[in-house]
């Protein structure tokens, strides 16, 4: 008998054994079983008006994606230059389970021309896409384990209309510049994501600063166990040595970090090719880093210290602006040309230079 007892036990954990790895290879294969397809309002070219600002100039609509069992979608729009095929791509969040989405005028341009890049009264070419994640938690901060499912891809034909752009801007006074607010430097929010960004030489012997939301020591951010903080007990923020560094603060998760770089160029206009950057040299009255060099027809990047494997250390063109990724620059006619970097106004605001000597 118990003979027997053991071999209907041994029997029930083949069974169940089985069972169980049935339901995990179902769940190993568990993904989206479609992907979403995208259609817009818009049947020619856009050319955005300040006048109208208000009124609606595009929809765009898109289906369902299914994952085959009551998945909470979170579906965005995906805004970028047809030129870098998503390179850098502006997200608009729409929400779970909303398969429609309309844009005013100033909406539209103030994503095309203030975050994408696009060039004011110039007709450029505009790619969009939906994007959907799966159980993000129906906020833009959550994350999915699923990998993101893209739709098919809308180019638009776009004009925008050039605005003033003020993005949302803390300030990060220092020793460095006499540990005064409203003549800090600024860290700026180029997507209005509580995510800063700003470049900042500091001298030997003037390594600390501070982080205020404004140009007045109202309210100010030091760091408590490794995190931004107003506490009294909070310690002034400093970098290890003197240099230049790029200062990235995200306020919503009091992250922030400090990483010394140095400049120079990269591509198949320098003599480097994409191998050996030409450095730059950084000068401290005018915060900005210049070189002298010749170049050939091709085109170049801006690249921090030899390391192209962050975007965060790549410069490159995104519509008129400069941005991280970004594409190349581009140089038609080789001779020794002037090249200069200015990064010293916050993100958003980066400027370059390239004149033929």
């Amino acid at each position: 008998m118990k003979k027997w007892f053991n071999i209907f036990l041994f029997a029930g954990a083949v069974v169940a054994y089985a069972t169980a790895c049935k339901k995990d290879e179902s769940r190993a294969v568990l993904g989206a079983q479609n992907a979403s397809k995208i259609s817009t309002s818009v049947t020619s070219a856009l050319v955005l008006d300040s006048f109208k600002a208000s009124t609606t100039v595009a929809s765009f609509n898109w289906t369902e994606v299914k994952y085959g069992y009551s998945a909470a979608v979170t579906y965005s729009l995906e805004f970028g230059l047809a030129s870098d095929n998503f390179a850098n791509p502006t997200t608009v969040e729409i929400g779970n389970d909303i398969f429609t989405k309309g844009f005013t005028h100033a909406q539209l341009d103030t994503i095309l021309y203030q975050t994408t890049g696009l060039a004011a009264n110039v007709a450029s070419q505009v790619q969009v896409r939906v994007r959907a994640d799966v159980n993000k938690g129906g906020s833009a901060s959550g994350s999915s384990t699923v990998e993101p499912v893209y739709s098919d891809t809308l180019v638009l034909t776009v004009t925008p209309y050039a605005i003033v752009i003020k993005y949302p801007t803390i300030y990060a006074p220092g020793a460095y510049q006499g540990w005064s607010p409203p003549t800090a430097h600024v860290l700026n929010s180029v997507k209005s994501d509580n995510n800063y960004e700003g470049y900042i030489n500091f001298p030997a012997g003037s390594l600390e600063f501070k982080i205020t939301p404004d140009s007045s020591w109202a309210v100010s951010y030091g760091v408590l166990n490794g995190a931004l903080s107003t506490s009294g007990s909070a310690a002034n923020l400093s970098v290890p040595s003197a240099g230049y560094y790029r200062v990235a603060a995200n306020m919503s998760t009091a992250v922030w970090s400090v990483t010394k770089t140095t400049w120079g160029l990269t591509g198949t206009a320098t003599s480097g090719g994409t191998t050996t950057d030409t450095q730059m040299t950084f000068d401290a009255a005018t915060e900005t880093w210049s070189v002298v060099t010749n170049l050939v027809a091709g085109s170049f990047k801006f690249r921090a210290n030899s390391d192209g494997t962050k975007s965060a250390n790549l410069f490159g063109l995104q519509g008129t602006r400069l941005s991280n990724g970004g594409i190349p620059i581009q140089i038609t006619t080789a001779g020794s040309y002037t090249v200069k970097l200015n990064l010293s106004a916050g993100a958003g605001y980066y400027t370059y230079s390239v004149q033929k000597n």
